[in-house]
């Protein structure tokens, strides 16, 4: 059965949110907790409103799209700012609701080119442990896909040793 980490999260903010809380939400995370911390903001929204996230030593997963059936388990932000389609459960039936829009997420990641684990290139990774259906983008095409989620100007994300 699908955990639906991000679901359970979204659950914890929300009741904070009425008992009160009106803060903004970061999430921070090394490995696979900011692989965690990546799909809160890919699925961020009204009912995970992720701000900014903190990632280290590891990037977005290129495949597969989702970790799980749950509707806040894509792996990458929409492939634009826009919007995307949610659904929910009323009654026991999945209803299609309007489209939600998005808004920026503050992105940094911290990466080593000499991680043995994580590979500064993307691809396969022991992390894994044999599954092939799982493969992580690059860290520069991962930031170049947060640069473009959020329309940032400078197309190419900034890069210091």
């Amino acid at each position: 059965e699908d955990p639906d980490d991000s679901l359970f999260i979204s659950i914890i903010i929300q009741s904070l949110v009425k008992m009160g809380a009106n803060g903004n939400v970061y999430a921070i995370g090394s490995s696979s907790g900011a692989a965690l911390a990546y799909r809160l903001a890919a699925n961020a929204g009204t009912e995970l409103p992720i701000k900014g996230i903190v990632t280290k030593a590891m990037s977005l997963l290129q495949s597969p799209s989702r970790s799980g059936p749950g509707m806040l388990n894509y792996n990458q932000p929409p492939s634009f700012a826009g919007a995307r389609q949610l659904s929910r459960k009323k009654n026991g039936i999945r209803m299609l609701q309007k489209k939600e829009e998005t808004l920026p997420i503050s992105v940094l990641n911290i990466m080593g080119e000499n991680d043995g684990l994580i590979p500064y290139d993307g691809g396969d990774s022991d992390i894994f442990k044999g599954h092939t259906d799982f493969s992580l983008m690059s860290a520069r095409v991962s930031m170049t896909t947060w640069s473009q989620y959020n329309k940032c100007h400078h197309k190419h994300p900034e890069v210091s040793e």
